[in-house]
């Protein structure tokens, strides 16, 4: 999974703790999409400091979304 050059990424979701957000992340590699966190929590020391956003290339927008909602059989 690579972001490639020149692409655009966009925020599909915030978390309010990095264990949210890294789940959410997880959940989205394994489905085949390239997601990265951003947010400065200080490691999840600090997760007070500003929610975390959980972003992807745009053109993978929709399906993280549709991922990220639908309930799942696991």
């Amino acid at each position: 999974m690579s972001y490639g050059h020149g692409m655009e990424l966009v925020e599909i979701r915030r978390y309010p703790t990095r264990p949210q957000a890294e789940y959410a992340k997880d959940c989205l590699d394994a489905s085949g999409i390239a997601a990265s966190i951003q947010g400065d929590d200080a490691g999840g020391a600090n997760p007070e400091t500003s929610p975390l956003v959980v972003l992807v290339n745009a053109d993978q927008a929709e399906a993280a979304r549709r991922i990220l909602t639908e309930p799942t059989d696991w």
